[in-house]
């Protein structure tokens, strides 16, 4: 293993969910894995996924950052009515790194 690859590894977020879809009133139950690029080991090095649910004019709807600990998470998000319509699709986006841009 190179030295910038020991120093800074790469991870691989992966996240399973319940169901392949869900109604208003409705959990989503989800369960994350951290895992070293390179081996597939475990990886601790983030505390915090960001995970982000955005409507199709890119405003985030719900928002969790659950804590990360022994290379996985789990967390929920309900669906209540409010700001998800029930007829459109959105996306789940995730990630391991919080940025700003200014």
């Amino acid at each position: 293993m190179d030295s910038a690859s020991y120093n800074n590894p790469r991870e691989k977020l992966f996240i399973y969910i319940d169901k392949p879809y869900y109604r208003l009133r409705d959990t989503l139950w989800l369960k994350g894995y951290i895992l070293t690029a390179s081996d597939h080991a475990p990886n601790d090095s983030s505390k915090i996924a960001y995970i982000e649910i955005i409507d199709a004019a890119g405003t985030i709807v719900k928002r969790v950052n659950p804590p990360c600990g022994l290379g996985m998470f789990t967390r929920y998000i309900r669906f209540f009515t409010g700001a998800i319509s029930p007829a459109i699709l959105y996306p789940l986006y995730a990630q391991l790194w919080r940025f700003t841009f200014l």
